[in-house]
């Protein structure tokens, strides 16, 4: 009960030093992190790590990597993660929720570093992991496990298979699932639509009818600007110029303050091409125009999955080819394993 009290003080010590990290920007080493508020503790990591404590942790650690854009940051401390799981190899009764959400930790950590094949292999363990118990916890993980594997096949170059298994996901969701899942799977679908300028996009994207407000309080901030970018970009593309330029307004006024305290400008020079191709369209189609949007890439790290998918779009405007194609040459040209 001790050392439960301690995770927990840990946890909520953790939780608060990531408001801080997420409000300053600033960049640290989150194994540093970890091990420093353990042994601030006066314990050490062995004797608190269980599957809760790594899922509290790995919940942590996919926040953290996930404002900075950069899932890089978390490496070490996986390594780490692996090397228990190995060690216990079963989970209690009592802990098979956190066991299966530590692997889905893991899956979500691969993808967005590149490793489908990686990343797919967790999602069979965690779809095993989910029939146990009598499939106690199957609905609990299906809708997220369905998803990042629709993901994974996707730009792993298989969208209609990814597709099929987005929207068979979305139709078996209940009133009892949980609407970050639902609505999770939603976006990606339009995703995934508007990548392939398929119109239908339009059809999913209008079912979001909650204000903005609504979004960021329960799907958080970073949520709600992708969705808001990826609705200017659909309108923008199929030709209601109108329409996205007056997103593009009511996003500058609504995010732009957040992104500069965030220390995320690279957003708003996004929203600003994007604004530029849609008032000129002939931007696209200078000679410099790509190099530009290559530019915005950070070639220290391995770039953010979302973020190549949102630059593709432009590379897409330049090389007269669908987002999704664009998107992928990007991923090939910009991954490093």
């Amino acid at each position: 009960m001790q050392r439960e009290a301690q995770l927990n003080i840990g946890y909520a010590l953790l939780r608060k030093e990531l408001h801080d990290i997420h409000l300053k920007g600033k960049v640290v080493d989150f194994r540093t992190l970890v091990l420093g508020t353990v042994k601030q503790l006066g314990v050490s990591l062995n004797e608190v790590l269980t599957y809760k404590s790594l899922y509290q942790m790995l919940f942590i650690a996919n926040e953290y990597a996930t404002m900075n854009h950069n899932f890089t940051l978390v490496e070490p401390f996986i390594k780490r993660s692996y090397e228990f799981i190995e060690s216990k190899k079963e989970s209690g009764d009592n802990q098979l929720y956190y066991h299966i959400y530590v692997i889905y930790f893991l899956a979500n950590i691969n993808f967005r570093n590149h490793r489908f094949a990686e990343s797919q292999s967790y999602l069979t363990h965690m779809s095993t992991l989910m029939q146990k118990q009598g499939s106690r916890y199957h609905s609990r993980f299906y809708l997220r496990q369905q998803l990042l594997l629709a993901l994974n096949l996707h730009f792993s170059g298989k969208p209609a298979e990814a597709l099929s298994i987005a929207e068979k996901a979305l139709k078996s969701a209940t009133k009892k699932s949980a609407p970050e899942d639902v609505n999770d799977l939603r976006v990606c679908i339009a995703m995934f639509l508007v990548q392939q300028r398929n119109r239908s996009a339009l059809k999913y994207m209008a079912q979001f009818t909650h204000t903005d407000a609504w979004y960021e309080k329960k799907l958080g901030m970073l949520w709600s600007i992708r969705k808001a970018l990826m609705e200017i970009l659909m309108h923008a593309q199929f030709e209601n110029e109108e329409l996205a330029l007056a997103r593009l307004k009511s996003f500058k006024r609504r995010y732009k303050k957040y992104l500069e305290q965030v220390n995320e400008q690279r957003v708003m020079e996004f929203a600003l091409i994007v604004e530029r191709c849609i008032l000129k369209p002939e931007t696209a189609r200078h000679p410099d125009f790509k190099a530009g949007i290559v530019k915005m890439m950070n070639p220290a790290i391995k770039e953010d999955i979302f973020v190549i998918s949102f630059l593709g779009w432009l590379i897409g405007l330049a090389e007269i080819k669908t987002p999704y194609d664009a998107a992928l040459e990007f991923l090939l040209a910009h991954t490093t394993y």
